[in-house]
């Protein structure tokens, strides 16, 4: 079978970053169409939906992270793959739901072969393929019906009355066909929905009742077992001198990033300091601290959660006034004490604009600090992004890296 029609690049009525992304679909000639969010793909403000061949899965999920997307799928969500990713351009959070089959209900657990069939009969709506609307009718009507725990009655649509041919179509029995188009040409949304039960029958292989019950109950103590075990989501390590504007991106970074992303303050320093009398308690204490603080950011990455952190112990070694004996152990063992995040960004601004900011150390002791940072950042790879153009531009610059493609670790 022959790929849909190739787009000219960008494509109309798309986002860049999507654009990109169909650009190199098409280009490649995998087959694909976009199952839901048609309507908004200039600016998503939910998930996109991609029907993908089976033979092509892989294939699409590489090409979207060289375009910038990062995959974040959950073991135990087939045939879901999700992936994230953020354009800068339209300041937007793109959420990729990638499937190469169709299923239904609410935890997809009505699985059908009628992928294929709808990839298929695709029809190009301005340079993205769709599925063509006898197609369409049905797959919104099913996803109402078995996707959703109530359908509200406007989302049914009686003026489109689906045709009784195709793929999706004839996964229902002939009478069920009929009683539901009987219903959209008498125009009575109540009757469509009433007829959710037959078609869940007729989806789930005419299982009575009590079995469907039982299945039903068991699937979702699996899938709330499942949920615990996800790909990990990336992190990133926040570092700066005083009046580099750390906590006002960390705020901002919380209020605009998805999924909601884990913030943790990892500094070697408590924020209230208590005096500690006896030798080696406060080291023990600190690492105890930070481990705490890294067992719940691990937890967060596993459930799939961006993770922030707002400093981070590689600051030790590399920031700070010189020490010599007891204290350069102090600070390599801190350093050591978790594994490093997947990005390190060090926040850089002149040193005029970081005492106009935060005016508490001395201009010898502001350049001085400012000097540490940027020697981390060349001693680490970390990425050194000015602060000076205003905290809009940072945080688009910041939510860029965090979900880079490719990402690697921080080198040791």
């Amino acid at each position: 079978m022959s790929p849909p029609p190739v787009c000219a690049p960008p494509c109309p009525r798309v986002g860049p970053l999507l654009g990109r992304l169909f650009d190199s679909l098409n280009r490649s000639g995998v087959r694909w169409l976009v199952l839901r969010g048609r309507d908004r793909l200039e600016a998503p403000d939910g998930d996109v939906d991609l029907l993908v061949h089976p033979a092509d899965l892989s294939t699409v999920s590489s090409l979207a992270t060289e375009v910038g997307f990062v995959g974040r799928s959950a073991w135990g969500r087939r045939p879901h793959r999700f992936m994230s990713g953020y354009d800068p351009e339209v300041d937007r959070m793109i959420e990729l739901d990638l499937v190469d089959e169709i299923a239904f209900g609410p935890h997809h657990e009505l699985r059908t072969e009628t992928a294929t069939g709808v990839l298929a009969r695709a029809v190009p709506s301005d340079g993205v393929p769709v599925p063509c609307p006898e197609d369409a009718v049905w797959l919104n009507l099913i996803h109402l019906l078995l996707d959703k725990t109530t359908v509200p009655i406007h989302r049914i649509d009686t003026a489109e009355v689906p045709g009784s041919t195709g793929p999706v179509a004839e996964l229902l029995p002939a009478s069920v066909r009929r009683r539901i188009t009987t219903a959209m040409r008498a125009g009575d949304p109540e009757a469509v929905r009433g007829l959710g039960p037959d078609v869940a029958d007729a989806l789930g292989g005419g299982a009575g009742p009590s079995v469907r019950r039982f299945w039903r109950r068991s699937l979702r103590t699996t899938v709330k077992l499942q949920k615990a075990t996800v790909r990990r989501g990336p992190s990133l390590a926040l570092l700066g001198p005083d009046g580099a504007g750390k906590s006002t991106l960390v705020a901002a970074l919380a209020r605009s990033c998805r999924p909601e992303p884990h913030i943790e303050y990892m500094g070697v320093y408590p924020r209230s300091r208590r005096p500690v009398r006896l030798p080696g308690v406060g080291l023990v204490t600190t690492v105890g601290r930070l481990w705490t603080a890294q067992a719940r950011a691990a937890v967060a990455r596993r459930r799939g959660r961006p993770v922030i952190f707002d400093r981070h112990p590689l600051e030790a070694a590399h920031v700070g006034p010189p020490t010599s004996g007891r204290g350069r152990l102090r600070r390599r063992v801190l350093s050591h004490t978790v594994p490093r995040p997947d990005h390190v960004v060090v926040l850089d601004a002149p040193v005029e604009e970081l005492l106009r900011r935060k005016p508490e150390h001395s201009p010898d002791r502001t350049a001085e600090m400012r000097e540490s940072y940027l020697r981390l950042a060349g001693s680490v790879g970390a990425r050194v992004v000015d602060t000076t153009e205003g905290p809009e531009a940072t945080r688009r610059a910041l939510l860029t890296e965090l979900f880079t493609s490719g990402r690697t670790r921080v080198p040791r």
